[in-house]
C-alpha cells in the first residue's frame, strides 16, 4: 500500500459520488417515482386509455366490497 498514492482529497471523492443523508435520497425517490406516475398518466391520456370517474369508483367498490 502506498499512501502517498492510494490516499485521495476529499475534492476527487465530490467528482466520483454525490453524498447525502437518507430523509433526502428517500425525498429524490419519492418525486422520481412521482414523475415517472405522470408521464405513465400523460401517455395514458394521449392514447385515450382513460376511465370515467364513477365508472372506476363503481368497479373499485365492486371489487372491495362485492
Amino acid at each position: 500500500m502506498h499512501l502517498n498514492q492510494d490516499i485521495k482529497p476529499i475534492s476527487y471523492l465530490k467528482a466520483k459520488a454525490v453524498v447525502q443523508n437518507i430523509k433526502s435520497y428517500k425525498n429524490l425517490q419519492n418525486s422520481s417515482n412521482l414523475l415517472k406516475i405522470i408521464v405513465q398518466s400523460e401517455d395514458d391520456i394521449e392514447k385515450n386509455n382513460v376511465i370515467e370517474q364513477d365508472k372506476m369508483f363503481d368497479t373499485l367498490e365492486q371489487k372491495l366490497f362485492g
